[in-house]
């Protein structure tokens, strides 16, 4: 597990619980964390509380893999790996009931107005929260004459659900975000894509990591203090809501 992974994960899964609502579980692993979503979840945050310790959250956890990234073989600094694995070890802490899916690659072949399909895991024929755990095999089998690179499948950095107990599918999907660190590039049709999977150009969010933000993108203070909060030149939002939302999410991440 990497530094951040290790470091963050568990203030993920509180993150979650709190986002989500779902505190109360059904069933319990064996270190007391929720394995299956309750029947009826309790009242959580408003939306816009809600993105607010959102962007908060992301801003923490990219902050610290953008500092204190993964690195390959050839020291190679690995931020993106950094920001999957803590997700993804959270997602599996909260048997795969987190609100915040890293790296589900939906299929893009259906034709408008039908939305993109997500790729998830397969028990007895049914899908369940979790991302497959071979989607390229999936692709070959199931998407007529796939070709890889073309855009057939795509796979947002991140896409934060609404109910965690039922897969992302796009009813369900709160906002898709897409994480740039430093001068990474971005493409129009990678942008049009994660839109088209959101349903919504309103659910699409960009994170500039490291450099300044374009005008369309949000940004984070990554200094030397380990407090990062989102610019708030973008999306802004109240003061006082923010101060709120932040001093939760304070407790939550330890």
């Amino acid at each position: 597990m990497s530094a951040c992974a290790e470091i963050l994960s568990p203030g993920v899964v509180a993150a979650s619980l709190l986002q989500s609502g779902s505190g109360i579980a059904t069933e319990r692993g064996p270190q007391n964390l929720i394995v299956r979503c309750p029947g009826t979840p309790k009242d959580r945050p408003d939306p816009a509380t809600r993105k607010a310790a959102d962007d908060a959250l992301i801003c923490k956890l990219c902050c610290c893999c953008l500092n204190t990234p993964d690195l390959g073989v050839t020291e190679q600094r690995l931020m993106q790996n950094c920001m999957d694995k803590v997700f993804k070890s959270a997602d599996k802490l909260l048997g795969f009931n987190s609100r915040y899916k890293s790296e589900i690659s939906y299929d893009m072949t259906s034709l408008p107005p039908s939305p993109p399909s997500p790729m998830m895991h397969r028990v007895e024929g049914e899908d369940t929260t979790e991302a497959s755990h071979s989607w390229m095999g999936r692709a070959f089998r199931e998407i007529e004459d796939y070709v890889r690179g073309k855009g057939m499948v795509r796979r947002p950095d991140l896409v934060i659900v609404d109910d965690p107990c039922v897969p992302s599918t796009q009813n369900n999907i709160e906002r898709v975000v897409e994480i740039k660190f430093r001068n990474d590039n971005r493409r129009r049709d990678q942008d049009k894509a994660y839109k088209r999977i959101s349903g919504d150009s309103e659910k699409y969010s960009i994170f500039r990591i490291g450099n300044s933000p374009n005008d369309d993108e949000q940004g984070c203070d990554c200094g030397r203090n380990p407090q990062q909060e989102p610019n708030p030149a973008v999306s802004p939002v109240p003061e006082q809501e923010k101060e709120s939302t932040l001093g939760v999410l304070g407790n939550v991440m330890g």
